[in-house]
């Protein structure tokens, strides 16, 4: 379990760096990627983490989050419940990421 957290946090200072440059959309679905690939077994495409939480990761506004949040809610790619969220259409997440991420 440690060994896996220390894994998660570092692909996540790597990708900060490279991601200080990109759109706030961007950088979220960049982040929801890397957080899909990354869950444990038998979680699926569930992300438990607040619009805070990824605020506070990403160094933007939870203001930014929330519209960003709502636009993939528009397009169908991911759905919203208390402290969740649920990939719904994965190709679609990954369509918006940069390469580099990818």
């Amino acid at each position: 379990m440690v060994n896996w957290y220390a894994m998660y946090v570092n692909r996540f200072l790597f990708e900060t760096i490279h991601q200080e440059f990109n759109p706030s959309r961007i950088r979220l679905c960049n982040l929801l990627y890397l957080l899909t690939l990354n869950q444990p077994a038998n979680s699926g495409l569930v992300i438990e983490m607040t619009q805070e939480e990824l605020a506070d990761i990403l160094g933007i506004s939870r203001v930014h989050i929330t519209r960003e949040l709502a636009d993939l809610r528009g397009r169908g790619i991911l759905t919203t419940t208390r402290g969740k969220l649920t990939i719904m259409d994965l190709p679609a997440l990954v369509e918006l990421c940069t390469d580099e991420t990818v």
